[in-house]
């Protein structure tokens, strides 16, 4: 592919951001926060916040066309709110209470006119590893949601941008927190991995991952929940049994033939066993039929019609963990065919469920094993399962 000349500079992003000899006074403005608010503050510590964050790193070249993209470091800020103690009550007592809420995160990745800035709205989970946190806190905290970029990969005027393809990708942010609180004001060190990338529905799709580090400072409203005993059993639980089905399509494209869009459909049956009141196991048996996998293997491995590679299907393990009326799921399985155009019998599967009583709205992130040919669906389900038993 030859270079083109890029006419078309974006906006510079703001320069508190971008210079290397202002990093020091974010620092200084989160510890002045926390001198300024001390006064104020009073013996209680708690679950609602506000959170603010200085985010500083670097992007990981995981691919040679990601290499020429890597120039000046990636910074950025996060603001974030923690919901309330009274939110989520019933499951949060089952993991630890772990806090969760809403953030809007703005990154810079240092090469304004190939990849720009981004902004994203995110849902984040923290789950603390210590069973008290009155003074320290360590953990994880997971961040996912919705990212706009504002450059995108265009042939013409941004063909080096081989990362992001579409404006609005899909973010997912986990990282290791470190925290230490001065009634209310919490100062947060953090250290974790950053990835944007629109699953497959454009091309190219190489994504970016971000290395990155943050400093945060917090300001909690509220007491820490009063801690009770999570009931080993729920009263609402119909069965530790029950079978569930769902069917699921999304939209992607492929590398050498962009114009084209292709509208995979997955279905699965499934058998899951209740081991506690926020947890499931269980088997399941996939069907699949992506008609881009053959068109791939033409553009790419001199593929010649025979055998039929757009049809697989396989048996899966999965694991699920309640949140309320959701669930977050995750399933690895085993394709029962094998030829020498598969690289790898194994498909993975991660995703939400929202129960609607015993229907199911299912969010899916796939990957198949030919190519890693990662997609994004959608779709709806029904379980099955016996009558409530009297308590």
């Amino acid at each position: 592919m030859n270079k083109t000349n890029i006419n078309y500079r974006m906006p510079k992003a703001p320069q508190w951001i971008n210079s290397k000899k202002q990093d020091t006074i974010v620092v200084i403005l989160l510890l002045s926060c926390l001198v300024f608010v001390i006064p104020f503050t009073n013996s209680a510590f708690g679950q609602e916040s506000l959170r603010l964050s200085y985010i500083y790193g670097n992007i990981h070249p995981h691919n040679s066309l990601i290499t020429p993209l890597v120039k000046e470091p990636v910074k950025g800020f996060t603001v974030g709110y923690t919901w309330k103690n009274h939110r989520g009550g019933e499951w949060r007592r089952y993991f630890n209470y772990p806090n969760h809420g809403i953030s809007y995160n703005y990154m810079s990745y240092g090469n304004p006119e190939i990849l720009g800035n981004s902004h994203s709205l995110l849902y984040y989970l923290q789950f603390s590893f210590l069973p008290k946190r009155k003074f320290f806190d360590a953990g994880i905290i997971e961040y996912t949601g919705i990212g706009y970029f504002e450059k995108k990969y265009d042939p013409a005027n941004n063909p080096e941008n081989q990362a992001i393809s579409t404006h609005f990708n899909i973010g997912a942010t986990i990282r290791f927190y470190a925290r230490v609180r001065i009634k209310p004001v919490y100062i947060e060190y953090s250290s974790g991995l950053n990835h944007f990338s629109n699953a497959l529905i454009k091309s190219p799709n190489l994504g970016i991952n971000v290395k990155n580090r943050s400093i945060t400072v917090g300001y909690e409203f509220e007491d820490l929940p009063v801690r009770k005993k999570a009931p080993e059993t729920d009263g609402n639980i119909k069965s530790r049994h029950e079978c569930w089905i769902y069917g699921a399509t999304g939209i992607k494209e492929i590398q050498g033939m962009e114009n084209k869009n292709y509208f995979p459909v997955n279905a699965s049956l499934n058998y899951s066993y209740r081991t506690s009141a926020v947890n499931k196991m269980g088997i399941g048996l996939d069907f699949v039929y992506d008609p881009s996998i053959e068109d791939y293997a033409y553009l790419n491995y001199n593929y010649t019609g025979e055998p039929s590679l757009n049809f697989r299907y396989g048996i899966s393990l999965h694991n699920e963990f309640i949140l309320g009326r959701a669930g977050i799921f995750a399933s690895y399985g085993l394709n029962l065919q094998m030829n020498e155009y598969y690289t790898r019998q194994r498909y993975y599967k991660a995703g939400v469920k929202v129960y609607f009583n015993n229907l199911i709205g299912v969010v899916l992130l796939r990957a198949i094993p030919l190519f890693r040919a990662d997609l994004l669906e959608f779709g709806i389900g029904y379980r099955i399962a016996p009558k409530s038993k009297k308590q």
